[in-house]
């Protein structure tokens, strides 16, 4: 049962590092895109998009995709949670 819950925490640790990672990126994404859209710094999203008309697409495109992996990489943190939760719990009732 050790090894069970061992198994459950890395995935748990790996999960919630995931997640941390793509809101920062997410975060990065957001600000480069606000800085794009707000004022004349326009390099930063045509070193990361490319120099045309359809980089704030890009940009766009990618921050849904960013959320939908965010979206993905927090329910899998949640459910992992709760999955060592549960068996902790179990091996506590068992001893």
């Amino acid at each position: 049962m050790s090894s069970t819950i061992q198994k459950a925490e890395h995935s748990l640790i790996g999960w919630n590092l995931i997640y941390r990672l793509l809101v920062l990126v997410l975060l990065i994404n957001g600000a480069i895109f606000l800085l794009y859209c707000f004022t004349q710094y326009t390099s930063a999203l045509q070193w990361v998009y490319g120099d045309s008309r359809f980089a704030m697409w890009g940009a766009i495109g990618a921050q849904l995709l960013l959320t939908l992996a965010l979206s993905v990489a927090y329910t899998k943190a949640h459910f992992y949670y709760a999955v060592v939760q549960t068996l902790q719990g179990d091996a506590e009732s068992q001893d």
